[in-house]
């Protein structure tokens, strides 16, 4: 059986900061993100141009020696990919976890077909299609597991680079404890209440009663 080389993920948030901290991260996007492949077959991570040309400006605000064209950002010193450094990306997917793509694994030696001329690219391209397609640089980074079977896709994190997947637990999550804590106290509070009037009200009735016994 012919196994795909494309598998396919639906992207929630796709961002640019500082390393490590997704939290700090911008988003790349102001409306809802198209779905990604895992593409085997690809060299680099391809995004929409119009999504491409969002991180191509912020990118260049970042480091001003960066160069950007139609569907390519790079330096034109091949030291660069040693010595510069570009923010990180973060994406996630239907899931509570940021996966991170730092300067070592976006910076790339890569020889112009055409004048034969190797240069430090940036390896995410623009592309014609309406699509993120996740190359190279992400199958390096993460173990990628492909269950034909159960269709799925299991993604762990390559331990010889030095990264971690952030976890990402919203406010809402910390908050809720909380809210039924205060929900159930009030609640216990209001129950014993009802209790105390309810025995205060007995002891009344029972005192008129022996009051009319005794007369």
């Amino acid at each position: 059986m012919h196994e795909p080389t494309e598998w396919k993920l639906q992207v929630r948030t796709f961002q640019m900061g500082p390393r490590a901290d997704p939290l700090a991260a911008k988003p790349l996007h102001s409306m809802e993100l198209p779905d990604a492949i895992i593409n085997t077959a690809q060299s680099f991570i391809y995004l929409p141009q119009k999504l491409f040309k969002e991180f191509a400006r912020m990118l260049k605000a970042n480091n001003r020696r960066i160069g950007c064209g139609e569907t390519l950002c790079f330096f034109e010193e091949t030291d660069s990919c040693r010595t510069e450094q570009v923010p990180s990306l973060f994406l996630q997917f239907k899931l509570d976890y940021y996966f991170e793509l730092r300067s070592e694994q976006l910076l790339q030696l890569w020889t112009d077909p055409t004048d034969k001329q190797t240069i430090c690219v940036v390896a995410v391209r623009g592309s014609p299609e309406h699509i993120i397609q996740l190359g190279a640089p992400f199958l390096q980074t993460y173990y990628t597991i492909f269950d034909q079977d159960n269709s799925r896709i299991g993604l762990a994190l390559n331990k010889a680079l030095d990264l971690q997947i952030h976890s990402f637990i919203p406010f809402s999550a910390y908050l809720m404890p909380f809210v039924a804590f205060i929900v159930l106290l009030a609640t216990t509070v209001f129950s014993i209440s009802v209790h105390c009037i309810e025995r205060h009200k007995e002891k009344l009735v029972l005192e008129k009663a022996l009051q009319k016994a005794r007369n």
